[in-house]
């Protein structure tokens, strides 16, 4: 195999020569979507698949890379986003899923503690952004 293929499903495909017999194409379809209005339970889907993605694409992409150069196979190296930041701000330790949990099971736990307590712990992260009404 000399070399692999990404196609991102937000971006239109390279140039791609389908007839080289050492050719393989991989769908990404990395992203969140991004609705006006994004329910708890469309975070869990989207965050399901990000993670799922990114097993995917460590698994398939990154593992073999190394795995080629290790060999000696040539490889055109395959650069790609990820969102490891973001599943990070979700799940990691004071992330948004165990804050949710954690102000669940205070007796006196509610919407709005549960939204201060994200106000005041993502603040400056780059990746979160209070509602605008």
């Amino acid at each position: 195999m000399r070399g692999v293929a990404l196609t991102r499903c937000d971006s239109r495909p390279a140039q791609i020569d389908e007839d080289d017999e050492n050719f393989v194409g991989l769908l990404d379809v990395f992203g969140f979507e991004n609705f006006a209005f994004n329910s708890f339970e469309q975070l869990c889907i989207n965050f399901t698949n990000e993670k799922l993605q990114n097993h995917f694409m460590d698994a398939l992409v990154v593992l073999r890379q190394k795995e080629y150069a290790s060999e000696g196979i040539e490889c055109k190296h395959i650069t790609f986003p990820d969102n490891l930041k973001q599943i990070e701000l979700i799940e990691a330790k004071g992330g948004l899923l165990l804050t949710l949990d954690e102000e669940g099971a205070l007796p006196k736990g509610s919407d709005e503690g549960y939204v201060e307590k994200l106000h005041a712990a993502f603040d400056k992260n780059e990746l979160y952004s209070k509602p605008k009404r």
